[in-house]
């Protein structure tokens, strides 16, 4: 579910399920202004090297400009 503001407008919405993500576009109805999100969440179990690469895959693909989401990776382990 998305919720906005009266002048912000969500279109365009794909989901990708090898990340459990959801792209979508963001439009400013002020002054036109588009910005693309990918939102994800990585299960904790799942192969984190696949991940990536099919996050890369997807950046490779879309104009995503920010994402957002819970990765799952700890980075000081």
């Amino acid at each position: 579910a998305f919720y906005t503001k009266e002048k912000i407008q969500v279109q365009q919405k794909q989901y990708f399920p090898e990340v459990n993500g959801l792209m979508f576009n963001v439009q400013n109805c002020y002054n036109s202004q588009r910005i693309t999100f990918l939102l994800t969440y990585r299960k904790n179990n799942s192969n984190t090297t696949q991940y990536t690469e099919y996050i890369g895959n997807i950046l490779r693909t879309n104009n995503i400009n920010i994402i957002l989401g819970d990765f799952n990776i700890n980075y000081f382990n």
